[in-house]
């Protein structure tokens, strides 16, 4: 790959016939080109193997269980009346279909 010449201040890069020679101050231009070409590459990776999107749905998702949890303790503080006034209470018809489907399974109660 990268090789130090017999010139000083030189720089030979490449592989098999197909190599890039700088000598002189062509040296530090070639090489911040190289830099910033694998910086690039790394970051067009990044954003189109699609870990930039899992990271953000990550975060979001976190952000969801956070605000839910917080909604739910909420809800276990209000009073019986309260639940009531803000009609939290399940309807009878939802409670009679749930004991109804779940007569099969075998329920722990307390």
């Amino acid at each position: 790959m990268a090789k130090p010449t017999d010139e000083p201040d030189s720089l030979q890069i490449g592989w098999g016939p197909a190599r890039i020679k700088a000598y002189g101050p062509l040296t530090v231009i070639l090489t911040l080109f190289i830099t910033l070409a694998l910086l690039n590459a790394g970051m067009v990776f990044y954003h189109h193997s699609g870990i930039a999107e899992l990271h953000r749905a990550m975060i979001t998702g976190l952000q969801q269980v956070y605000e839910s949890q917080n909604e739910g303790n909420y809800l276990h503080t209000l009073s019986a009346d309260e639940r009531h006034s803000l009609c939290l209470e399940m309807p009878p018809s939802l409670k009679q279909k749930i004991q109804r489907n779940g007569s099969n399974h075998i329920i722990k109660r307390c």
